[in-house]
């Protein structure tokens, strides 16, 4: 369940390659938002950023599942 969960916060082939976020930004994920803003926008300061504050919120997640899903004696 955690990788599972990882895994879909950090979807970006799928959708880039079938729909690049379109239409519109419709299909735009965070990973793929963070991808335009550094590599397209060329603002690599602030794709740095949000990338950072991906990975806090991915490990905040992730302490949380393993403290919900504790086997309890």
């Amino acid at each position: 369940m955690i990788i599972s969960v990882i895994g879909s916060l950090l979807a970006f082939n799928q959708f880039y390659i079938l729909t690049q976020g379109g239409p519109g930004t419709e299909t735009t994920t965070i990973v793929n938002a963070i991808y335009n803003r550094g590599f397209v926008n060329l603002q690599l300061g602030a794709a740095t950023a949000e990338s950072i504050a991906l990975v806090v919120v991915i490990a905040a997640v992730t302490v949380f599942q393993f403290w919900a899903l504790r086997e309890k004696d």
